[in-house]
C-alpha cells in the first residue's frame, strides 16, 4: 500500500486556484463599457430620487400651509372641550405609561398642543405645550425642539428649561424610594435625552386628537425587550420544526 504525504490531496486544488487567478483580469483602474453604463444609469436613478425628494418636501410645505388656519380653527374648538388634551393624552396607552399621576395632574392645566415644522421642514421640528396657570411652574409655554441634518440624520435636541415653584419640582425624585417612577418633566425635558420615540407618540395625538379623545384607536400592548426575544425564539424553533418536518 502507497503512502500519501500529508496534504497531499490539497495541492492539486491548490494549484488549480492558482491557475484560475492567474487566468482572472488583472484590475484596473478604467471602467470598461458595462461598468460605465451601470455608472451612468445609477447616477441618473440618484438624481431621480434627489428630485423626488424635493418634490415631496415642496408638497408637504404648500400643504402644511393649507393646514395651519385649519388647526387654529381646530385649537379653538378644542378649548371650548374641558380636560380635551388630558384625556387624549392619558388614552394614549403608551404616552400614559411614562406618566406619573403628578405628571397626569400637571396636564390638566394643557390648554393647547401644537406640533410645527420648521420653515425648511427636513431640518426639524418644534413642538409647543401651553399651560394656564398651575401650582407647579411659572412658564406658560414648554417646548422641544427636534433638529436634523440636510441629510436627514439626528442632530440634537433644545427643550425649555421649566421654572418650577417652590417644592413642586417634579424633576426630585425620593432618593428612598426606588421603585418611584421618573417624571415625564424630568426625563423629557432633559437636554441629553435625544430619544424622539415620545415625540412620535405626542405627533400622533396631535395628528387625530379626537381620535384619542374618544379612545377610538385600537389598544396596542408593549412588548418588553426579554418578551420579544422569547417570541423571536419561538417563532425560529418553529422554522426549525418545520424544516425538520419536511
Amino acid at each position: 500500500m502507497s503512502s500519501k504525504p500529508a496534504g497531499g490531496d490539497r495541492a492539486p486544488k491548490k494549484q488549480k486556484v492558482q491557475e484560475e487567478a492567474a487566468a482572472a483580469p488583472a484590475p484596473s483602474g478604467e471602467l470598461n463599457e458595462s461598468e460605465k453604463k451601470l455608472e451612468t444609469l445609477q447616477e441618473s436613478l440618484d438624481k431621480l430620487e434627489q428630485d423626488a425628494a424635493e418634490e415631496i418636501i415642496a408638497i408637504q410645505k404648500k400643504y402644511n400651509s393649507k393646514k395651519k388656519p385649519i388647526y387654529e380653527e381646530r385649537a379653538k374648538a378644542i378649548a371650548a372641550i374641558p380636560g380635551f388634551w388630558t384625556k387624549a393624552i392619558t388614552n394614549h396607552q403608551l404616552l400614559n405609561s411614562v406618566l406619573t399621576e403628578k405628571d397626569t395632574d400637571v396636564f390638566k392645566y394643557l390648554e393647547s398642543l401644537d406640533v410645527a415644522d420648521f420653515e425648511d421642514i427636513k431640518l426639524g421640528f418644534r413642538i409647543e405645550l401651553r399651560f394656564k396657570s398651575n401650582p407647579y411652574f411659572k412658564n406658560p409655554v414648554l417646548f422641544k425642539e427636534f433638529r436634523y441634518t440636510d441629510d436627514g440624520e439626528f442632530e440634537s435636541v433644545t427643550p425649555s428649561s421649566i421654572e418650577w415653584k417652590e417644592g413642586q419640582d417634579l424633576t426630585i425624585q425620593n432618593v428612598d424610594d426606588d421603585e418611584q417612577q421618573e417624571s415625564f418633566f424630568s426625563f423629557w425635558f432633559d437636554p441629553r435625552n435625544e430619544d424622539t420615540e415620545v415625540a412620535e407618540m405626542i405627533k400622533e395625538i396631535f395628528a387625530s386628537p379626537s381620535k384619542y379623545y374618544h379612545n377610538l384607536v385600537p389598544f396596542v400592548e408593549e412588548q418588553s425587550g426579554s418578551e420579544l426575544d422569547d417570541d423571536e425564539e419561538e417563532s425560529e424553533e418553529g422554522e426549525e420544526d418545520q424544516e425538520d418536518n419536511e
